[in-house]
């Protein structure tokens, strides 16, 4: 799991100066980011209701980053990037991030429950949040197997480059969510073994 869960920025973090020299460590080191087979067993609930429901789409935001080792927090929603939009009707809520360029349109949410199954005939069926954004063509994504089945998974460097968009970018009065975004770059970073001092 990973090392640290902060809830507090220290006043000199620099996310952007973070993303920069990550970049130029990636060009002479062997950085790789690889998904854990103990954090897919631990998220496994999540894997297979997108392995029979949504096979094609691209494993994005918080379930990414904990896939990743990179966080270490509650997932709330399921981000999926799709290429085509869900059927059914998607319900928004207001981000304050709307006009923020990023490499997918967000689409907005459904409760979907997860498909019957005999071998579970008396197990309830969980419902699942998921936020689905459709892919613009610019995603950026690596892939990892789990029980012999292949997913896809957002570029943790690309999905970090779009949480500080939403920090310089998004409207004031969504203080809590650009915290949020905030906190979770502080604690990527930190669980990349960088120290701010060093930028």
């Amino acid at each position: 799991m990973v090392g640290y869960t902060y809830e507090e920025v220290t006043s000199d973090f620099s996310p952007l100066s973070e993303i920069r020299n990550l970049k130029i460590r990636m060009l002479t080191e062997d950085i790789k980011f690889e998904v854990k087979d103990n954090l897919c067993t631990l998220y496994s609930n999540y894997l297979n209701f997108i392995d029979k429901q949504y096979p094609d789409s691209i494993i994005s935001g918080s379930l990414a980053l904990n896939l990743y080792s990179l966080i270490n927090r509650d997932i709330r929603d399921i981000d999926l990037i799709v290429d085509q939009r869900p059927t059914g009707p998607c319900h928004k809520d207001t981000y304050g991030d709307e006009n923020i360029m990023t490499t997918s349109d967000r689409l907005g949410y459904q409760y979907i429950t997860e498909d019957f199954s005999w071998r579970h005939l008396f197990k309830k069926r969980q419902i699942f949040n998921v936020d689905f954004f459709l892919n613009k063509n610019k995603v950026k994504y690596n892939t990892f197997i789990f029980n012999k089945k292949t997913y896809r998974i957002q570029d943790p460097v690309q999905i970090a480059e779009q949480k500080l968009e939403m920090v310089n970018n998004a409207e004031n009065y969504m203080y809590a969510s650009k915290r949020k975004h905030n906190v979770d770059l502080f604690t990527i970073f930190k669980n990349l073994n960088w120290d701010n001092e060093d930028v």
